[in-house]
Parts: structure tokens; C-alpha cells; sequence
């Protein structure tokens, strides 16, 4: 049996993940297709309620329902960074179950400036909408022409981050295509998972895509994207 506990993040302005990650895409001369930010906590409905009402003030809210699900999506675009920001807020018709405030930010490039007007979002994100119980899930994406030297690769990795309790898992999807997982423990991170009673708080894939072509998708304290 395995037990799973996710710790709330302690906001930390000096603890920067995604600049981290960024630093190993460039180290190993990588290229960035996109990285997400995403920032979720449960809320009460009186809550969810009142963040509608005041997203609709100045906002086009889209509503869409699945199953026994409302979701109220707000889509912000115009930043000049290039940076997207989508406010989401699911409402489950169960009243035994409370509503989730989902913000995502996302982008395609991570220049000195993209990373400040970043990080002004996150706090704006943060302040207004958020408690210290809410969880960041950091994932970027990055991909190489040409092989990946695995082993080296979880070298480096373990060496700049220091980590600790790391496994791994291969899937051999066919001839051509193969996928490494790899998960551990950086203490550089304060946001973890708590799996068989040892932390855990980064999960990178690494997949073949072709003869030609790698993927790498690094994400803390685990992916919460497909891949």
C-alpha cells in the first residue's frame, strides 16, 4: 500500500523552481517549448462565488459543465512577456465536495524579464486569491536534437540539486519510442510528496521520440500534465 501526502507550499520568495529547472535546460543546451505554473486550493463555495462574481466585473468567464462538474475559466493573454494566465474555478454539484481555485501561468520562453514579470504574477496570484495552504506544481518542457545521455544527465542533475531517494522507471513503449521516469528529493525545494514515507518533490521524463529527436519534462513536486 502506498500512502501519498502532499504538503502545503511554504511560500519562500527566495525558492525559485522554475528558474532552477530553466538553469538545467541551459546547462544541458536544451531547448524550452513551454513551461506551466500551476496553483491550486480548496475553497469554500461562498468563496468560489464571490470570484466569479468579481471576475465577471472585468472579464469574459466561459462556462462550461462536465458530469457532475462546473468549471468558470477566466483567460488573461495580454501580457507582454508573452505570458498566459488562466483563472479556473470548478464547482463540483456534490455539496459533500468543495470547489477548487486553479490559477495557471504559462509561457514559451524564459528571458531575465519573463522571469520578473513571472514572478510579479505569482505574487499578485498569491496575495489575492490564495492561502499558505495552496500547492505549486512546477513543470517545464524542453527537448534536443540528437541523443540524450541519460546517465549523464541524472549525474548532473543529481549533483547541482543534491538529490536524494532516487528511482527509476522504463517503459519501452516499441522499437522506436522508450520513456524513462526518474524521480527523487532536492532539499534546494521545500514543496514535496510524501510516498512510503520518504519525500519526494521532482519527476523528469525522458522520451525517444524518434531516431532524431528527444523530449525532457521536468516537473516538482510531481507532473500533473500529460505526457
Amino acid at each position: 500500500m502506498i500512502f501519498l501526502f502532499i504538503s502545503p507550499e511554504i511560500p519562500h520568495d527566495e525558492i525559485n523552481e522554475l528558474e532552477d529547472i530553466a538553469d538545467i535546460v541551459h546547462d544541458h543546451e536544451l531547448k524550452l517549448e513551454e513551461w506551466i505554473v500551476t496553483l491550486k486550493e480548496k475553497i469554500s463555495r461562498k468563496q468560489a462565488e464571490d470570484h466569479i462574481t468579481t471576475f465577471k466585473k472585468s472579464n469574459n468567464v466561459k462556462y462550461t459543465e462536465y458530469k457532475h462538474v462546473a468549471k468558470y475559466v477566466i483567460n488573461k493573454d495580454n501580457n507582454s512577456e508573452g505570458i498566459n494566465v488562466t483563472y479556473e474555478i470548478i464547482i463540483p454539484q456534490d455539496q459533500n465536495y468543495a470547489p477548487e481555485l486553479v490559477v495557471v501561468i504559462e509561457g514559451t520562453t524564459l528571458t531575465t524579464s519573463t522571469i520578473n514579470e513571472y514572478k510579479t504574477i505569482l505574487k499578485h496570484a498569491r496575495n489575492q486569491f490564495f492561502t499558505k495552504k495552496h500547492m505549486r506544481f512546477t513543470c517545464l518542457t524542453a527537448s534536443k536534437n540528437g541523443k540524450i545521455a541519460n546517465d549523464d544527465f541524472l549525474k548532473k542533475l543529481s549533483k547541482k540539486l543534491d538529490l536524494m531517494y532516487v528511482s527509476t522507471q522504463k517503459d519501452v513503449i516499441n522499437e522506436v519510442s522508450d520513456k524513462e521516469t526518474i524521480y527523487g528529493y532536492t532539499p534546494k525545494w521545500k514543496n514535496e510528496i510524501i510516498i512510503e514515507n520518504k519525500p519526494l518533490n521532482i519527476q523528469f521524463v525522458i522520451q525517444r521520440l524518434d531516431d532524431e529527436k528527444q523530449k525532457v519534462i521536468i516537473g516538482t513536486p510531481l507532473l500533473i500534465t500529460e505526457y
